[in-house]
């Protein structure tokens, strides 16, 4: 997981990559949800990253 920035993920070797734009309390919130299956992750990664496919594109 990347906070912040995206490009954290181009060194990451996890088979599944979360990149989350912020770290307000709703943005966590948000970030749980996901992370226990209680929402989906609908968003796209706004630039390339190495190694990293841009779903939804």
């Amino acid at each position: 997981m990347a906070l912040e920035t995206p490009y954290l993920l181009a060194a990451s070797g996890a088979p599944t990559k979360v990149a989350l734009y912020g770290d307000t309390p709703g943005a966590m919130e948000a970030l749980v949800a996901v992370l226990t299956g209680d929402a989906p992750a609908p968003g796209r990664l706004p630039v390339e990253v190495d190694g990293v496919e841009r779903a939804g594109c």
